[in-house]
């Protein structure tokens, strides 16, 4: 939630598409029984610890829904975030910095026994300036998976499955309510190639 990296605006935003993103992830995890937890850094630090608990996903859609870029930068938020993450923990960053600032702390991360997984946002789908090809890059050299994500992948309507249609109703005599559409069930398919 770096302010400095952000792009575009309101619903056309890193920021937003970042926190549906983080949404999406938790929710996701949490029904495949996995432990999740949040760290963000806006206006102010939000530590969520990983806990596969029944409320989990409440607490972080709360805090995701009160989130707001900041000052504090992404190698800061790591750095802070090493001491408490413990060797086999999986971690996910979204962010659309692309700048090679913060590639030594996760390295750190990862000489701990760390996992990451890097969502780059692009920020030049989103009108914003900077290459994400040379992050990148690096990151496949030192063998830390990441993908790239254009604005556009996440806006296809297999990405926002709740918008494949909504139920459309008409009466007919008596009052009698009859569906004339039906959401599509698009379920999980992949949104890369």
């Amino acid at each position: 939630m770096q302010q400095s990296a952000q792009a575009g605006s309101g619903e056309n935003s890193t920021e937003e598409h970042g926190v549906l993103l983080a949404a999406s992830l938790a929710d996701r995890g949490l029904r495949q029984g996995h432990a999740v937890g949040l760290a963000t850094y806006g206006e102010g630090l939000t530590w969520l610890p990983p806990q596969g608990s029944p409320g989990r996903l409440m607490e972080i859609l709360h805090a995701l829904a009160l989130v707001h870029a900041g000052e504090q930068s992404l190698p800061e938020l790591l750095a802070g975030a090493q001491k408490s993450i413990r060797s086999g923990t999986s971690l996910v960053i979204i962010t659309p910095n692309v700048e090679v600032e913060w590639l030594p702390v996760l390295l750190g991360l990862v000489r701990k026994g760390i996992t990451p997984t890097v969502l780059l946002l692009d920020p030049r789908s989103f009108g914003g300036e900077g290459n994400p090809t040379g992050l990148a890059g690096l990151l496949d050299e030192y063998g830390i998976a990441n993908h790239l994500i254009q604005r556009e992948l996440l806006e296809r309507p297999e990405a926002r499955p709740g918008s494949q249609g909504k139920w459309e109703w008409r009466t007919v005599g008596y009052g009698k309510a009859v569906a004339v559409r039906r959401p599509s069930d698009t379920g999980w398919r992949p949104l890369g190639g």
